[in-house]
């Protein structure tokens, strides 16, 4: 399995200072995996060396693409596919942000960042009709420990990162061409549900115990510019997922799936019921 890490940044401090530091932590992706970055503004050429370097020294190889800034509220959907294109022959992407920090074993459970994430990878070639998993911190995760589970309902996000089946068969990476435009976030949703209707069956990792330094939608809710503004996010995604599955009273929040694309997904031959076989535990 080649597994493409997607990577948009803008943030070279944080980046240099606290991600790649930790970037030891999933050293053992390196054989598998290639990061496949898109740098912006304010990052300089000096930089982008020196961060390419390192990420070499930890074994890693590197694909990358450098773009002025982009017209804000950003169109991350599109970000994300062009970093897609840097390797479209992987078979699987992990979405993350550059504010994460991976992390050793913990006190809690014996697992690193990376191996968690190779657990994650196995769960994908044990269920070739796994489209997404949805990694996740310790809040709310005793009950399910190191199992990956399926869900038939969530609230998709980043988190401590979100892997996803390429669906080149389909006609694209990440994301169909018509979302790309898209602006502002909930593009993680988007993701998942292109590959739900598709009749792929999503599922959830908990206690993964990579750091991600993210704030809630809220705090962002008043700046018109960001990609986490309320409205923004209502007039582009929300509105997307409303009208292409017919389902106006859809909303994040809700954690439930549309109606039509539970309909879609059992078209498509998604697997159903998931049952316990679907349940694989990693402790």
């Amino acid at each position: 399995m080649r597994l493409g890490i997607i990577l948009p940044t803008n943030n070279p401090d944080v980046f240099l200072n606290d991600f790649l530091p930790t970037v030891t932590w999933i050293t053992e992706l390196s054989p598998i995996s290639v990061f496949l970055i898109n740098f912006q503004p304010p990052w300089t050429h000096p930089k982008i060396i020196h961060a390419v370097t390192r990420l070499h020294s930890k074994g890693f190889y590197v694909k990358s693409t450098y773009t002025e800034n982009w017209d804000p509220p950003v169109k991350i959907l599109k970000i994300r596919e062009q970093c897609a294109q840097l390797d479209p022959e992987c078979d699987v992407y992990l979405s993350i942000d550059d504010d994460f920090k991976f992390v050793s074993k913990t006190d809690m459970f014996p697992y690193s960042s990376g191996e968690r994430y190779m657990q994650s990878l196995d769960y994908f070639d044990k269920f070739p009709d796994c489209g997404i998993i949805n990694t996740k911190g310790f809040l709310g995760g005793y009950r399910q420990g190191l199992m990956i589970q399926p869900v038939d309902k969530d609230m998709f996000a980043t988190n401590r990162g979100m892997f996803l089946r390429n669906m080149r068969e389909h006609g694209f990476l990440l994301a169909p061409k018509g979302a790309l435009d898209l602006r502002g976030g909930l593009e993680e949703t988007l993701l998942a549900y292109t590959r739900i209707e598709r009749g792929y069956f999503a599922a959830k990792q908990m206690n993964n115990p990579t750091i991600h330094y993210t704030g809630t939608h809220e705090k962002y809710g008043d700046d018109p510019s960001g990609i986490h503004n309320l409205k923004v996010m209502d007039e582009n995604v929300v509105k997307w997922i409303q009208n292409k599955y017919d389902d106006p009273e859809w909303y994040y929040q809700s954690r439930r799936y549309p109606d039509n694309l539970k309909r879609s997904y059992l078209l498509n031959n998604g697997p159903h019921p998931l049952g316990i076989e679907y349940f694989w535990d990693y402790g």
